[in-house]
């Protein structure tokens, strides 16, 4: 994980520190750990799911993330620098929300529209799609989700 990445799942725990710890279940999409975890920074949660494509350290339960139906709600929804790799980003973002409980968070990191070509290696298609985020943003004012806080890396 870069050290922009660390540093917003740093900021998002100090803002959002009840999403992070106690009696909570956790859902991560794209959870195999190549260079890094977010799991690290949950502590004494009721559950933790991790959820890649390919099984890994970090993997629960392999799966793509458009596919992922589970039968329970989640508090805390996150994905870590997975959606730049996935084809299915709309499908899966949307899918990610269907797994929400009413009061729950979705915390998200991906590789934007400036974001370098990287690791096509670790994607379903083995391509890497720089994903703009005027594309996530209007897809969860779609979905009626509230985007409360919104940040590019360098701005």
């Amino acid at each position: 994980m870069h050290p922009a990445n660390r540093a917003w799942w740093e900021r998002c725990k100090e803002k959002y520190p009840e999403f992070f710890t106690g009696e909570i279940d956790v859902l991560e999409v794209g959870s195999q750990n190549i260079n890094g975890s977010v799991r690290e920074y949950f502590e004494d949660f009721r559950s933790y799911t991790g959820v890649d494509w390919r099984a890994g350290p970090g993997v629960d339960v392999v799966c793509l993330a458009h596919q992922m139906n589970f039968n329970k709600k989640y508090d805390t929804i996150i994905s870590c620098s997975m959606l730049e790799h996935d084809p299915y980003w709309y499908e899966s973002i949307t899918n990610m929300v269907n797994h929400m409980k009413d009061d729950a968070i979705l915390l998200l990191s991906w590789g934007g529209a400036l974001c370098p070509w990287h690791m096509p290696e670790i994607a379903v298609d083995n391509e890497f799609h720089a994903l703009p985020a005027g594309k996530v943003l209007n897809l969860l004012k779609k979905i009626n989700i509230y985007v409360h806080e919104f940040h590019y890396e360098g701005l």
